[in-house]
């Protein structure tokens, strides 16, 4: 895949440490649930973000923990900054092969990620699934996304 530049079109904070970033491409970009982003920004390593949009959704959907390296530069940008998507990776969920059956997701934290990818294109398609259970924990009620 060739690099494409992203551009920040929407910022919600999430839980106590925790933002979520829309990331408008220059053209469509194909993934799975489940798949994961390598982001680039000026003077960082490329670093791993889950996706957590849906994979027809316009925008793509991260969500970045304050931390160090790329998530740390991330989180404090702004709608209008431009991010570098290197590349999607990792096999994702395979969803529309269990069409028909009852599903459990469960996640911790910003685990929940890939999870909200998952659990968006499910219901974008909800009539193609049985019964949908999610469990989700955090540390603190501070830590729910």
């Amino acid at each position: 895949m060739e690099p494409r530049k992203l551009v920040i079109s929407g910022i919600r904070d999430q839980a106590r440490i925790t933002r979520s970033f829309d990331l408008r491409p220059e053209r469509a970009v194909d993934f799975t649930p489940g798949q994961v982003a390598i982001l680039r920004v000026e003077g960082e390593e490329p670093a791993y973000f889950a996706l957590a949009g849906a994979p027809a959704d316009p925008d793509l959907e991260v969500l970045v923990k304050q931390k160090a390296g790329a998530s740390r530069v991330i989180y404090d940008l702004s709608v209008g900054d431009e991010i570098e998507l290197v590349e999607v990776c990792g096999r994702g969920f395979r969803i529309d092969e269990i069409k028909g059956r009852d599903l459990v997701f469960v996640a911790m934290g910003t685990g929940v990620a890939p999870l909200r990818s998952a659990l968006r294109h499910v219901l974008q398609r909800k009539d193609e699934f049985g019964q949908l259970v999610v469990l989700y924990g955090a540390r603190t009620p501070d830590d729910f996304c």
